[in-house]
């Protein structure tokens, strides 16, 4: 079964730069970004056809959100898998792994898949979507590096996600 994604041909990766912004590097999960502050960090292990898998979340969540002004939160969260099925994953499952895990985010929130499309990240290839679902809007990111999953991801009022803190974020995201 084929899916078919929008291929972006152009993105922008100029982004203006917050003062008030941090850049946190997290030497551990292998990455970089620009956030609006310090994130919380949490890990918690979910059970899985292939066992226990350990999750850990990097979020900032915004208290003073207000409609079509700021996002609600930030959020980077990344998983290892074992070698033998990343590597399976990234050859021949890859894109029915990106639609299981897609449909698992649409369904958590009971959401509508908006858009999809392929973007670039320090060279490979990943899937960014958009789900609407009550009066917000995600917009998400991920795909793989080695045996690490990384999902990224803004979440904004209805109207509000293409403003520039969110792709300042998205955009600043980048693979140690």
């Amino acid at each position: 079964m084929r899916v078919t994604l929008i291929l972006l041909t152009l993105l922008n990766f100029n982004y203006i730069d917050f003062p008030t912004w941090i850049k946190y590097t997290s030497e551990e999960a292998d990455f970089e970004v620009k956030l609006p502050r310090f994130p919380q960090i949490n890990t918690t292990t979910t059970s899985s056809d292939l066992g226990n898998l350990k999750i850990k979340v990097h979020l900032v969540e915004n208290p003073e959100f207000k409609s079509g002004e700021d996002n609600l939160l930030y959020m980077i969260k990344h998983t290892d898998y074992p070698n033998e099925v990343a590597k399976l994953i990234q050859s021949d499952y890859y894109i029915e792994f990106y639609k299981e895990s897609r449909d698992e985010i649409v369904n958590s929130v009971r959401g509508k898949l908006t858009q999809e499309v392929i973007v670039k990240v320090n060279g490979f290839e990943w899937f960014e979507f958009r789900v609407n679902y009550e009066n917000y809007q995600s917009r998400v990111r991920f795909g793989m590096k080695g045996a690490r999953f990384y999902v990224v991801q803004v979440v904004s009022h209805y109207d509000g996600l293409d403003n520039q803190e969110a792709l300042n974020f998205l955009n600043s995201f980048t693979l140690l």
